[in-house]
């Protein structure tokens, strides 16, 4: 939630969010493909959507 805080107050776009996040470290990891690689944009999706209020 911390990160996309910080990326709502630097002026980030949701997509260009999604693009940082999924470029960090601790989401390395995850699928770019198949059923698990929308996982992170949903959830970051939902979180930039009630902080941006």
């Amino acid at each position: 939630m911390e990160v996309v805080t910080d990326a709502i107050e630097k002026g980030l776009s949701f997509e260009q969010t999604v693009e940082e996040l999924s470029m960090a470290d601790v989401f390395a990891q995850m699928p770019k493909e198949g059923p698990g690689a929308g996982f992170l944009r949903l959830n970051v999706k939902r979180l930039y959507e009630v902080l941006k209020k």
